[in-house]
């Protein structure tokens, strides 16, 4: 008798044990108040061309590096916001220092994870049609000699990830 009891008493508490155990391991991965998608403002990148800051840095390497979003930040923001933040990237113009455009493209992309999230998404395309119909360009862009240059940088990349599905840009 003592034996079956004990027996009852093992197995009763081995069912609690993985019973909690199981409740303790999906409690952490669904995080409810997580919501993707809700930065709705552009990143604002710390160091930007003509600051003391990016004048000190060193090399290409070091501008790539302080230009980047986190991978975090990224995921968070709207489509729209991660589309203004490429368009304003400081160093999408590098697209020009190639033999041409789409290979400029493919080297910026190599160094910035922004595309592949942005492109990802399966707003993208919708963000970029509504960009073009209205001509509305990113708060930083509007005033800017270099807006003619950054429209060549978004047609370029817009063949290269959606090829001739985005008519308003060929």
């Amino acid at each position: 008798m003592k034996t079956r009891l004990l027996r009852i008493a093992c197995v009763t508490f081995c069912v609690i044990l993985t019973t909690a155990a199981v409740g303790f391991a999906f409690s952490g991965s669904h995080n409810t108040t997580e919501k993707p998608h809700q930065i709705s403002e552009p990143y604002e990148y710390p160091v930007v061309p003509g600051t003391d800051a990016w004048k000190s840095l060193k090399s290409h390497d070091e501008m790539v590096k302080a230009c980047d979003v986190p991978d975090n930040i990224q995921k968070c923001m709207t489509t729209e916001a991660l589309f203004e933040t490429i368009m304003t990237y400081p160093l999408l113009h590098d697209m020009l220092c190639y033999s041409n455009l789409n290979q400029g493209y493919e080297m910026v992309k190599s160094n910035c994870s922004m595309f592949d999230e942005f492109f990802s998404r399966p707003d993208a395309e919708s963000v970029i049609n509504a960009y073009e119909r209205t001509e509305i360009l990113p708060c930083s862009l509007k005033h800017s000699q270099s807006s003619n240059l950054s429209s060549a940088c978004l047609s370029t990349m817009c063949n290269a990830e959606f090829g001739s599905r985005v008519s308003t840009l060929q």
